[in-house]
């Protein structure tokens, strides 16, 4: 389960990232629009507060918590450590990992 608080907490640094015009435009190689911009920030911090409710709801008010900042440390490290230096438009096929990613530990973890 906590595979699926993982990808979601990388999927939403990596759309935070995407609402920078900076990180935007290096990555699909345009600059964003206003609404695609406010779009990827909202999306992500909505992320970040679902991945906090999902791991309150699974292992209570005293642990959750700590096991979601233990997934956005890793998901932190993961994207600026691994992802970032490789140039993120090299490998626009990682993008599909994460949602893949959240699905299938959610499909695993429902048996």
């Amino acid at each position: 389960m906590w595979l699926l608080f993982f990808a979601l907490c990388l999927t939403s640094f990596t759309l935070l990232a995407l609402g920078m015009p900076r990180h935007f435009k290096t990555t699909i190689g345009r600059e964003p629009t206003p609404f695609l911009s406010t779009f990827c920030k909202l999306a992500g911090w909505s992320g970040l507060a679902v991945a906090l409710w999902g791991c309150i709801g699974w292992q209570g008010v005293q642990i959750g918590p700590v096991i979601w900042t233990a997934c956005m440390i890793l998901g932190g490290l993961l994207l600026v450590m691994v992802l970032l230096p490789f140039q993120l438009n090299r490998i626009k096929w990682l993008a599909w990992l994460h949602p893949a990613l959240a699905l299938g530990s959610l499909l695993a973890s429902m048996t």
